[in-house]
């Protein structure tokens, strides 16, 4: 059998549109940058008889999360799309690392839920599956929920604005322990967890694939953090050397005073903890066994249009660069965390969350792009299929 890399948490299906929102407007001062709803937003696009596009969004307050007020009824004028892909923190994670790898002979695996009636993925769950099947992703432990619809995202890339996700997690929120516990790992050299709704779900895989001598690595969230704030030390922390922990620096501040800092991070070999436009710490062990990294530099606004900045995934796509040293070589080391921020870097530059991923023929490719990414020549986007 094939070496395996997998990845379970969260797979949502994305659908973007570019749109203009008047800076002034009532929903232009409504927009966050993520915003959580019951059910997944409704849309439709209403053809002009100019040829111009528009997107009618309706959000009643009775699809709003907890917390979260109602968007209403709005007409956005479209710039481009709709466009389709799979999204969610575990899916991005394992679509750039089989971008990553180029020809090395691992199979790539997503463990995640979509919805589904009489035994049959719903209409965006069966989209998701395809379009990861049809890059290479094994689509074989997905399993079906007939509880909630497949999880999707609305994405309003804003023109001179932020991207917007109005997200309904839907199945993907669904994945319980027991779905874990039977999975044959015997093949699996490592895998990534990510966005699972129940964080003692997540931290239960991590204790299963760490005990089992696999390499892991964590993408944290405000919710995991909330968690291992009131939690004793993990299960994991005799295994700690296999598990490594990325967040960033709003999500680990959660934790509060240093002492719980310290705790949280005796649990892995290594935290990275992402700064923004800043820098990125390296922690092992605890706070004062620290390393600063700057972050890799953009590229010049004529090569990127100011319109297509786009941080959102850039985390799960410097994660998942992580992990693949971590799960194939057993190391992150200063080369690891270059690529992983210049890949970080070139995904901002991209409006979709794994667009801005390169594409590698093999692995040392990366040597290359690191040079090219921190150069002074004009960067070739086609060169490295990030569109």
């Amino acid at each position: 059998m094939c070496k395996q890399i997998i990845a379970a948490g969260a797979a949502l299906r994305d659908i973007s549109f570019s749109v203009k929102v008047e800076k002034d407007s009532e929903l232009a001062k409504l927009l966050s940058v993520k915003w959580e709803f019951n059910e997944p937003v409704k849309f439709r696009i209403i053809e002009e008889a100019s040829g111009d596009r528009r997107i009618k969004i309706d959000v009643p307050a009775s699809q709003a999360a907890a917390g979260v007020a109602s968007l209403g009824e709005h007409e956005l004028k479209i710039i481009a799309g709709p466009t389709f892909s799979p999204g969610g923190g575990s899916c991005n994670a394992i679509r750039s690392i089989k971008k990553l790898i180029g020809d090395i002979d691992v199979d790539c695996k997503l463990v995640a839920k979509i919805g589904a009636q009489n035994g049959v993925p719903d209409a965006d769950g069966k989209a998701l599956k395809d379009n990861l099947a049809s890059i290479g992703i094994d689509t074989d432990l997905i399993q079906l929920d007939d509880k909630y619809m497949t999880g999707r995202s609305l994405v309003l890339q804003i023109i001179d604005g932020n991207v917007q996700y109005l997200i309904y997690r839907g199945a993907s929120m669904n994945l319980q322990t027991e779905d874990l516990e039977n999975l044959n790992l015997e093949d699996v050299i490592g895998g990534v967890v990510a966005n699972m709704q129940n964080p003692e779900v997540g931290l239960k895989f991590i204790d299963t694939l760490a005990r089992a001598g696999k390499k892991v690595v964590y993408i944290s969230s405000k919710n995991d953090m909330e968690y291992l704030k009131k939690t004793p030390d993990l299960p994991f922390k005799e295994f700690a050397e296999n598990v490594v922990m990325t967040a960033n620096e709003g999500e680990f501040d959660t934790l509060g005073d240093d002492a719980t800092k310290n705790r949280v991070l005796a649990n892995f070999a290594k935290a990275f903890i992402s700064r923004g436009t800043e820098d990125t710490f390296v922690y092992e062990g605890n706070l004062k066994n620290k390393v600063s990294y700057p972050i890799a530099p953009d590229r010049p606004v004529n090569e990127v249009p100011k319109s297509q900045i786009n941080p959102n995934g850039a985390g799960d796509a410097m994660s998942a660069c992580l992990a693949v040293d971590w799960i194939l070589n057993g190391k992150i080391d200063e080369r690891s965390i270059d690529l992983a921020l210049c890949v970080a870097a070139s995904v901002c530059t991209q409006p979709s969350t794994t667009a801005g991923v390169p594409t590698f023929a093999n692995w040392g490719d990366g040597d290359t792009f690191i040079e090219e990414w921190r150069g002074t020549a004009k960067f070739d986007f086609a060169k490295w299929k990030i569109q």
